[in-house]
């Protein structure tokens, strides 16, 4: 498994990693993801193990609209 190298955020800003995928073109999905800031690097994760039956793109925006949402609370 590759790993990304962390960069460092702004003060203020906040960085939001996310991963979707599908077992097929259209099979079980799944997505999850990290929200981290330069105040608190693990500031949240969040994850969305079953997407139920999906394409790989669905579950990229399913996981970014939970994402997304995370960041409004």
């Amino acid at each position: 498994m590759a790993v990304d190298s962390v960069v460092s955020t702004s003060e203020g800003v906040v960085k939001l990693n996310t991963a979707g995928a599908a077992r097929g073109n259209l099979g079980m999905a799944g997505a999850g993801g990290l929200i981290r800031s330069i105040d608190s690097p693990g500031r949240g994760d969040f994850a969305n193990e079953s997407a139920g039956i999906a394409t790989a793109v669905t579950a990229e925006k399913r996981c970014l609209k939970t994402g997304l949402g995370s960041l409004g609370h």
